[in-house]
């Protein structure tokens, strides 16, 4: 079987974007360099990279992008805890980008852009 071992996505400030996750989930953070950060989320890291990973990646023709590429999910125990990280999120900079409700699928959830406009959905 194969497992997810870790979820990268770039950032322009690898730093604050990181804190940001470590603050709004209570995560910890896993190694850190000059041009990598990452949180632990159980089994599997949130790794975050610098722009200037594109050159290291040998993926510079990839570093413009336009639109949305990613998005990472965070589950919530309770619909309370929906709303609750809602408003941390907010509180921590992020942007809601739609509003509370119940999915065709029976989940409720919401999504985020972080900071970084990164989204994410809770």
């Amino acid at each position: 079987m194969t497992v997810v071992h870790q979820v990268s996505m770039f950032s322009p400030d690898i730093g604050h974007i990181c804190n940001f996750y470590k603050e709004l989930f209570g995560l910890e953070e896993g190694p850190v360099s000059d041009i990598y950060r990452s949180v632990v989320c159980e089994n599997v890291s949130i790794g975050f990279h610098a722009e200037a990973a594109y050159g290291l990646l040998e993926m510079e023709d990839l570093a413009e992008t336009a639109g949305i590429r990613q998005l990472i999910t965070f589950q919530a125990a309770t619909r309370d805890g929906v709303d609750a990280l809602t408003d941390r999120a907010v509180s921590l900079g992020a942007r809601l980008v739609n509003s509370q409700s119940v999915t065709y699928y029976n989940q409720y959830q919401l999504v985020l852009s972080a900071p970084d406009k990164n989204i994410f959905r809770v």
